[in-house]
């Protein structure tokens, strides 16, 4: 599965699903792209209809280049049934991850400042790549 590893952080009202890519090439080159996102539809839609709650997926990967980032600008995955699975992956560097992880490990995890910053990232989702992978690494930092 070209090194890919998988996390689900279940918090309070939501959960996060972090997927790794330990391959250091761009997204573009390899036929993994859709794979990934199905994964992450197929966990974030089994998450909703089991718990009734959300989930924001997180892409982990050190090469995430701005047609990578148009990639997951993607909304929704299709069910054979043609009807849309809508989903939310942000796409982040191995830095950007480790910066954004340590919110894990406080002793207070406090969920809304989690939420909070994946929000921010995604408001920014519907501008061009390039603006949205600026403006995730402003808040990541």
């Amino acid at each position: 599965m070209h090194n890919k590893t998988q996390e689900i952080i279940k918090l309070e009202e939501f959960a996060v699903v972090v997927i790794s890519d330990a391959t250091n090439y761009n997204l573009q080159a390899f036929p993994s792209v859709e794979p990934a996102l199905l994964r992450f539809s197929n966990i974030i839609d089994q998450y909703a209809n089991e718990t009734g709650e959300s989930a924001y997926g997180i892409f982990v990967s050190e090469n995430i280049d701005y047609n990578s980032m148009a990639i997951f600008q993607r909304q929704f995955w299709y069910r054979p049934d043609d009807s849309k699975i809508p989903f939310t992956v942000i796409p982040l560097t191995g830095a950007q991850y480790e910066s954004f992880s340590r919110f894990f490990e406080q002793p207070q995890l406090n969920a809304s400042i989690i939420r909070e910053k994946l929000l921010s990232c995604l408001q920014f989702r519907q501008f061009d790549a390039p603006t949205w992978k600026k403006e995730i690494d402003r808040i990541m930092q």
